[in-house]
């Protein structure tokens, strides 16, 4: 049976906290670097649901982590983030792990 490409594009993140879904945005899907607001777009398209007030704030919060804390994104042209070395390895370990690839997919993951 031939998959939607529409459908799976709707639930390409379902399962995943929003770290990981914007590493996996970033590192497989993106056209380039995006605005906090654009990722939360593209991660709320791709099916993870919040229970919060302001899902763009949250992954703004998320994002700053990243760029401040993990060293994994950092600031690129026109307020917009891309991922450093460290968030392309942090992605490749964690795509491998038994964590994400026995994640439940038919669950929503709030963060």
């Amino acid at each position: 049976m031939e998959t939607n490409a529409a459908e799976d594009e709707a639930k390409r993140y379902v399962g995943m906290s929003v770290r990981w879904a914007v590493l996996k945005l970033l590192s497989e899907h993106a056209p380039g670097p995006l605005k906090s607001s654009e990722v939360a777009s593209f991660l709320a398209s791709g099916g993870i649901v919040s229970k919060g007030k302001d899902f763009t704030a949250n992954v703004s919060a998320v994002i700053s982590d990243m760029v401040k804390v993990r060293k994994e994104l950092e600031p690129a042209e026109e307020n917009t983030y891309r991922l450093t070395d460290n968030g392309r390895l942090a992605w490749a370990a964690i795509k491998h792990s038994p964590k994400y690839i026995n994640r439940p997919a038919v669950s929503s993951s709030v963060q």
